[in-house]
């Protein structure tokens, strides 16, 4: 329990300060929440779960958080590779002419010499 309490600290953090030093950001986490809360990750990171529908059996261990609405579905479909997880595909919302950052971030996501933004935080887990 503990090592998920500095998790979720750490992943509290991280949002925080991309939020902070990037205010346009959009945050997106997305993996296998296995042992996490999604409902306290949500909370404490004001990060949006976005799949709805089970990725192991019942139950929804693979999700992705957004701080943003990007996409415009999700879907939960059967892997091509060996996996008791099914694969989770989120297909992005096309840009509008209100909404600036939705055509920046395709822009971004279209443009493969972009680099990735990752921000270091003083997290030890």
């Amino acid at each position: 329990m503990c090592q998920t309490s500095s998790l979720l600290d750490c992943i509290e953090a991280s949002v925080e300060t991309i939020t902070v030093e990037y205010p346009n950001a959009i945050v997106i986490l997305a993996g296998d929440f296995n042992s996490l809360d999604h409902a306290e990750l949500s909370s404490r990171s004001m990060l949006t779960a976005i799949v709805n529908q089970s990725t192991q059996g019942t139950n929804i261990l693979d999700q992705i958080f957004v701080s943003y609405t990007i996409y415009d579905a999700v879907k939960v479909v059967t892997p091509t590779v060996c996996s008791d997880h099914r694969a989770v595909i989120a297909y992005p919302a096309l840009p509008t002419k209100q909404d600036s950052r939705t055509t920046n971030i395709q822009t971004l996501l279209a443009d493969t010499a972009c680099p990735i933004l990752r921000v270091r935080t003083s997290c030890n887990l």
